[in-house]
């Protein structure tokens, strides 16, 4: 149950900190592992004609999938069954999906990545959000720096235009 908590709580906040990517894109360039705890490998391959391989320990089943853009959402029919899925943390590594109406989340890890999470494990998963997390804070810090520089260059440039304008409106007052 923890567990559970623990990543309601993480689906709550990545929510905000997600970088915009186009997630068809993202999805049709990567076959992705399915992050579980149950010790299955299960490996979804999303294919631009609308196709859905999902291999499971090896043993495959063809599926489909559609994204709808009226919601930006992703509906995926597999044995009978249709889940509509929403996007809830992309960043090319990881990909969150939330299903629709719930609070439960399937994170989807591109295969090829083991130098990020190795082992596949929560803890891994846990850190990796806190560190994506810690990533947007210091640029979001960087930006807000980068503005407050901005403002003191713009009142500089304003100051050295007035201090000129005074200095010539003296000049003609001498005059």
């Amino acid at each position: 149950m923890k567990k559970q908590t623990t990543l309601n709580r993480l689906r709550r906040w990545l929510k905000n900190f997600s970088q915009k990517k186009d997630v068809v894109a993202l999805l049709c360039s990567k076959s992705w592992e399915v992050f579980n705890d149950e010790g299955n490998k299960q490996i979804l391959i999303f294919q631009k004609n609308g196709t859905l391989l999902v291999s499971t320990n090896g043993d495959v089943i063809n599926s489909t999938w559609q994204f709808i853009p009226a919601n930006k959402s992703i509906i995926i029919s597999a044995e009978g069954k249709t889940t509509m899925l929403n996007p809830v943390f992309v960043d090319g590594v990881v990909l969150a999906m939330g299903k629709s109406g719930t609070q439960e989340c399937l994170f989807m890890i591109d295969e090829t990545r083991t130098d990020v999470m190795p082992n596949r494990t929560f803890d891994e998963l846990v850190g990796y959000f806190q560190k994506a997390l810690e990533n947007s804070h210091e640029y979001i810090a960087a930006q807000q720096t980068k503005v407050v520089e901005q403002k003191k260059q713009i009142i500089c440039e304003h100051q050295t235009e007035i201090i000129a304008a005074v200095a010539i409106k003296r000049k003609k007052c001498k005059l």
